[in-house]
């Protein structure tokens, strides 16, 4: 910048230099000439030349130097203030005075031109950028005019439409896209209407390749205003989330599962838990091969979303088992390792799975047009293989296979667990004796009744127990928890957090303390994924003949007071589950008990149990503690334990409960 302005000033001085030597120039051959000769009225030339070129002020400075030659030409030659020398005078403040007006209405167009050439390029450098914007943003972008045309638009919303920027410009929203939602073109005129930007809008369709998989955008439309805050048109904005949809669901998908095949279930209901858990997120069939320990065909299960995809896997698989050796795709996944995918329609798959008519048509009405196996590798080795098929998939991708391929490995070790979990139970029946919870004292004021069981006919030891004892100064305890895990591992941490709670309360009279205690003993005898949750209740007798109680849950389900008349209320927070934390937080709930009342305290296993194909839940629980009359403590548990169910099928985890009726 400062070479351009020393650029401009050179010229100007030589200019002004020139002006300076006309003036100099008239004023030498006026003292030469002869008196009388009007040769002095030409340093008029001066100041118009320089206002041709210079600023006004440069101008004005030459216009004085020419009335300064004027005036001193008379005094030259000997005719100052005569007629003529005034006029001489005149002649030059007026030629001082037009050079002056020339430089300034000069300045004042040039200024208007470069202003002009200014915005232009002002204009130019906008647009440039809005074109390099348009170009590169990652998202969708689209101006519309008020007529909710398309002036612009870019090609990754060119993209996301499946056209090409070209079929968008100069047509409206709905000719361009005749599927476009309704709402959110009127989405777009509320933003004209109203001038404020719209709240994001989550939209889903199938995506524009015919692929068949389902696409899933994020779109927001604003006002467009000029400088002086006219609304111009509406702007879009459109992000595509497909992805992090997808990875979302697998997540959910994960968790879920997870939960899932982490229930202590037999092999056959981890499976149709699994399967449930697929459809119809991944597949609209699903067929699982699971090996048993001789390395044959074990156990299949099959499973459709549609009558016709579950009649034709039930089929396929009744008249043609699974050949080991042969080249249908589970059988590839299992020997090779390696997932395989396949395409539904195609001869090759079908001359591998088909036999004879009636699979064929069986295929038809399936319309199943893309597949998958991949192989289920456990702690030993691959055990199976699951697959999958769609109907609205064209294929499935890299992103499916990876995720299917890590529900296949957490599948394979459930099931080497569930298998490893009977070996356990083996070993577990020896501390059964020792280990399975004692029935309830006999205390003075109380009515207590207790029940455990099991989620297995097999697991006579789980992670659920109760116990009962008295404090150093007379008062009752009832503790229930819940360690996590089963078998030789759920005793080991049930012996520490039951002992570790007795030993603690004869030294800790404060809960939070005393369950600070148990936590300690926990984490250091157990590893860092093993925890338990507990209920802590302690009982006072109170002047009514009832009883004063204080309860603290690390982690565990809150107990229900059932009051005489039939109402239920919880009493407790949950707190911070043992074993897994340095520190917990634990809240005392203070609450009382008047003769007829009862507490009732239990485990998951109670909340999870199955009734009328639903999990029982706390509500249901209440509902059953509220029936009428004064029950007994025993009428009272029998109530639960038929919610319950006897089947283990039906329940979800050992069960546990203790009732305890005051004043009975």
């Amino acid at each position: 910048m400062a070479s351009q302005h020393s650029r401009t000033r050179a010229p100007d001085a030589l200019w002004a230099l020139l002006c300076l030597g006309i003036l100099a120039a008239v004023a030498v051959v006026d003292a030469a000439l002869a008196p009388g000769r009007i040769i002095t009225s030409l340093v008029i030339l001066g100041p118009l030349l320089a206002g041709l070129r210079l600023r006004w002020p440069a101008t004005l400075a030459i216009g004085g130097v020419a009335v300064v030659i004027a005036v001193l030409a008379g005094l030259w030659n000997d005719y100052f203030l005569s007629v003529d020398h005034l006029v001489r005078v005149l002649v030059a403040g007026t030629g001082a005075g037009l050079g002056v007006a020339v430089a300034v209405v000069r300045e004042r167009l040039v200024g208007d031109v470069d202003e002009k050439a200014g915005l232009v390029a002002v204009a130019d450098r906008a647009l440039a950028q809005l074109d390099a914007v348009y170009a590169t943003a990652p998202v969708g972008l689209a101006f519309f005019d008020r007529e909710l045309r398309f002036v612009r638009v870019n090609e990754v919303l060119a993209a996301i439409n499946g056209k090409p920027v070209a079929a968008h410009l100069g047509r409206r929203v709905d000719e361009a896209l005749p599927d476009f939602d309704a709402a959110n073109i009127e989405r777009m005129q509320r933003v004209l209407r109203e001038g404020i930007a719209s709240e994001e809008v989550h939209v889903q369709g199938p995506a524009a390749d015919g692929s068949g998989e389902t696409r899933h955008l994020v779109a927001s439309w604003y006002p467009v205003r000029d400088g002086v805050d006219a609304l111009l048109g509406v702007g879009a904005l459109v992000r595509e989330t497909t992805e992090e949809v997808r990875r979302e669901s697998a997540l959910e998908t994960l968790a879920e599962i997870g939960r899932l095949l982490d229930r202590p279930l037999e092999v056959e209901n981890r499976l149709a838990a699994l399967a449930e858990a697929l459809m119809p997120r991944l597949g609209e069939v699903c067929v699982i091969h699971v090996l048993g320990d001789d390395n044959r065909m074990a156990t299949v299960f099959t499973a459709g979303v549609e009558p016709e995809a579950d009649a034709l896997a039930r089929e396929v698989h009744a008249r043609r088992p699974l050949d080991l050796a042969g080249e249908r795709p589970p059988a590839v996944a299992m020997r090779t390792g390696e997932p395989v995918r396949f395409d539904g329609t195609a001869r090759e798959t079908l001359d591998r799975v088909v036999r004879g008519p009636e699979d064929e048509a069986g295929f038809a009405r399936a319309r199943l047009r893309a597949g998958l196996s991949v192989p289920m590798r456990g702690t030993t080795g691959i055990i199976g293989a699951l697959s999958l098929a769609s109907n609205s998939r064209v294929a499935y991708g890299d992103d499916d296979v990876r995720l299917i391929s890590l529900i296949a490995r957490r599948a394979a070790l459930a099931i080497d667990n569930a298998r490893r979990y009977e070996d356990q139970q083996r070993v577990a029946a020896v501390l059964q004796a020792e280990l399975l919870p004692p029935g309830p004292p006999d205390w003075p004021g109380f009515e207590l009744a207790a029940v455990y069981r099991p989620a297995g006919t097999a697991a006579a030891v789980g992670g659920d127990f109760y116990d009962f004892f008295t404090l150093p100064d007379g008062r009752r305890t009832i503790a229930i928890g819940d360690v996590s895990g089963k078998g030789v591992e759920a005793a080991a941490l049930t012996t520490v957090a039951r002992h570790g709670l007795r030993v603690a309360a004869r030294a800790y009279d404060d809960p939070h303390a005393l369950l600070s205690s148990v936590n300690r003993a926990l984490a250091e005898d157990t590893d860092s994924d093993s925890f338990c949750t507990l209920a802590y209740a302690v009982f006072t007798p109170a002047r009514d003949g009832g009883q004063d109680v204080e309860v603290s849950c690390a982690g565990h389900p809150a107990p229900i007071v059932r009051r005489s008349g039939g109402r239920t209320e919880p009493l407790g927070r949950p707190g911070t589950l043992l074993g897994f934390f340095d520190e917990i937080e634990v809240d005392v709930v203070r609450g009382h008990l008047a003769p007829g009342d009862a507490l009732v305290l239990f485990t998951d296993g109670l909340t999870e149990a199955r009734h009328e194909g639903e999990l029982l839940g706390e509500d249901c629980i209440r509902r059953r503690l509220a029936d009428g009359g004064r029950p007994t403590a025993a009428e009272l548990l029998a109530r639960l334990e038929a919610a319950a169910g006897d089947s283990p099928q039906r329940r979800r985890d050992d069960l546990a409960i203790v009732v305890a009726v005051v004043g009975q």
